[in-house]
Order: C-alpha cells, then sequence, then structure tokens
C-alpha cells in the first residue's frame, strides 16, 4: 500500500462517516488500509472507553521488515501496542 500510495494513478480518499476509514482506487481496483493516524485513534478509543484490547487483522499486512513506509518494522502493531495500557487482565 505504500508504494501504491506514490503512484499518482491511485485515487486516495477518506470515508466521511466519522470512521475516518481510508481507501484508495484505480480504474476498477479499490484497497481498504489504515494509517499511523487511524490506528493511534482507534487505540485512544479503546482506552478512552476501557475496551479490552483491539483485534488486528493481519499482521502480514504490517511492514514487517520495515522496507516500505519508512516507519521501521511493524509500525501498525508498535504504535497500538504503545498506546494501550499494559496492566489490564489477561483472558488468554
Amino acid at each position: 500500500v505504500c508504494l501504491l500510495q506514490m503512484d499518482p494513478d491511485w485515487q486516495k480518499r477518506t470515508v466521511p462517516d466519522g470512521s475516518e476509514s481510508e481507501y484508495m482506487f484505480k480504474d476498477r481496483e479499490w484497497i481498504s488500509y489504515e494509517t499511523l493516524d487511524n490506528i493511534r485513534k482507534r487505540a485512544a478509543y479503546v482506552v478512552a472507553n476501557n475496551l479490552g484490547g483491539m483485534f488486528v487483522w493481519s499482521l502480514d499486512m504490517d511492514d514487517f521488515n520495515g522496507a516500505f513506509c519508512n516507519n521501521g518494522t511493524y509500525p501498525f502493531i508498535k504504535n497500538s501496542l504503545a498506546l494501550l495500557p499494559t496492566n489490564l487482565p489477561s483472558y488468554i
């Protein structure tokens, strides 16, 4: 997704429904994706509403080797974990 965002043929949009979900399209192709800002907002929502955690799908879609998005390795997972409290009980 990071590489496609640099291609001017892909049109980027934000869903105007308050979810601030991101998507982009080119011809008949459509891709939805998260941004670091969205991840931070979702983690803040979890904390503010005293929810039990976040679900991430899927780990292999994060920049696991840090080669594409210039945000280091696993930027989405690391940003999520950094904002969530660590003193929550485990239910596993």
